[in-house]
């Protein structure tokens, strides 16, 4: 029987620091399944079931200490804590340069964790710090998750029910909006506390309330948990069922590839981890929005085949193929484009510097360069065909296909190659 873990909380305990004779270390002992009843402090309050989920999960085992083992449902998480937390819990390995961070010395515990923070674009700090052993607020932590699973960003409207709300720091509103626009934040009489640290109970339930299932074993599987499902290895098929909250293809997935045959996902799908051969949709698949953002870069590959539907995808990060039908494509980051064997209904390119190929074997009918998105680069192969497009901002083409109407209202728009049939516009 294939392996599941079902509460992604469990590793948000996974931080828990075993005190000895010697010192205190942050680790824990992976595949360990102590028994609740172990826990000497194990509260009697909401917070139970998700500590105790945590506990039959393998994923902590707590505080030694001389009185027994202690859960400390009201620890307070640090920075640093968190962000090996966040890590584990997506199986992140890819490490970014943390020499800005005057405050993470390398030789601590931390610094990989912090370096892994970052390239998961989990953690970004400020003025040249980290402050990895601060307590993590509330605020920051609920920013954090908000990044790591691409929850949309929302106005401070969303924050309306909580009578504090004008307390959460505007740098943090889009994102804690987000949590809260998807009920997630419950806060406590009223109140969300934006700046007070957050405790170990407190990111157990938060992370509870996201995620319902955490597949961490290779294989084939036919069935979920409703809500939200993380895949976070290689070489994982999920078929002929549906996904009622988001699915995310975490790092930990890596280079590998996941199958989705006959898969319907009511949320979105975001792609996080995967390679050049990796994320297959196939049969009568149907996904709404794809979120691809690998953030710690290389190659990625999205193939659509099967009469699977795919309603959009948006791209932020990494070198994205693209293959399949699909209905609208975003390309929102700076990021390597190409459409291979595509047939996409609207492209619409909205970050500067972004470049997008088409190969011979694809289609689209409208593509659109958007006024913030200044020197796009459009490469259009031999055999291929676009329909319209629309530049509003400086661009680059190479056409050696079929532009059927180029409509050009910006300066700096250069065109080699073949002459689309129509060209209008104001320049």
């Amino acid at each position: 029987m294939n392996k599941i873990k079902r509460k992604i909380i469990a590793f948000a305990l996974a931080s828990a620091m075993i005190i000895s004779p010697v010192g205190v270390s942050f680790a824990e002992t992976p595949g360990a399944n102590p028994k609740t009843s172990i826990f000497i402090d194990m509260p009697s309050n909401w917070a139970a079931a998700p500590l105790e989920n945590a506990v039959e999960n393998g994923l902590i085992s707590g505080y030694d200490t001389a009185k027994g083992k202690e859960i400390r449902a009201n620890g307070k998480l640090t920075r640093a804590e968190m962000a090996a937390i966040v890590n584990r819990a997506f199986g992140a390995t890819e490490q970014g340069s943390i020499s800005g961070f005057h405050d993470v010395s390398g030789s601590q515990w931390y610094a990989p964790e912090i370096a892994k923070a970052v390239a998961m674009g989990t953690f970004t700090g400020s003025n040249g710090k980290m402050r990895p052993n601060a307590s993590i607020t509330r605020e920051e932590a609920f920013a954090v998750l908000a990044r790591a699973f691409k929850i949309e960003t929302k106005k401070a409207s969303e924050l309306s029910a909580f009578l504090d709300a004008g307390d959460v720091s505007s740098w943090a509103v889009p994102e804690v909006a987000g949590l809260a626009a998807r009920g997630y934040l419950s806060g406590s009489n009223g109140k969300l506390n934006p700046k007070a640290s957050i405790t170990r109970a407190e990111f157990a339930k938060i992370m509870d309330n996201i995620v319902k299932q955490y597949i961490t074993a290779a294989g084939s599987y036919g069935s979920v948990e409703n809500g939200t499902v993380v895949v976070n290895v290689s070489g994982v098929t999920l078929k002929n069922l549906a996904i009622t909250g988001d699915l995310i293809i975490a790092d930990g997935v890596g280079k590998g590839e996941v199958t989705l045959d006959g898969v319907t996902v009511k949320g979105n799908t975001v792609i996080r981890g995967g390679g050049p051969n990796s994320i297959n949709v196939l049969g009568n698949s149907t996904l709404g929005q794809v979120i691809i953002s690998k953030t710690a870069g290389g190659e990625i590959s999205v193939k659509v085949s099967g009469g699977a539907k795919v309603g959009s995808v948006m791209i932020v990060d990494g070198t994205v193929y693209l293959s399949g039908e699909i209905g609208r494509l975003d390309v929102v980051g700076e990021v390597p484009v190409a459409l291979v064997g595509a047939n996409i209904t609207t492209v619409n390119v909205a970050a500067p510097g972004a470049s997008l190929s088409v190969d011979g074997a694809s289609i689209v009918n409208s593509l659109r360069v958007e006024a913030t998105a200044a020197g796009t680069k459009l490469t259009v192969a031999k055999g291929a065909t676009i329909t319209y497009t629309t530049l509003n901002a400086s661009a680059s083409i190479t056409n050696n296909g079929t532009i059927k109407t180029l409509e050009s209202n910006a300066a700096g728009v250069t065109l080699s190659g073949n002459a689309p049939a129509v060209i209008t516009g104001t320049n």
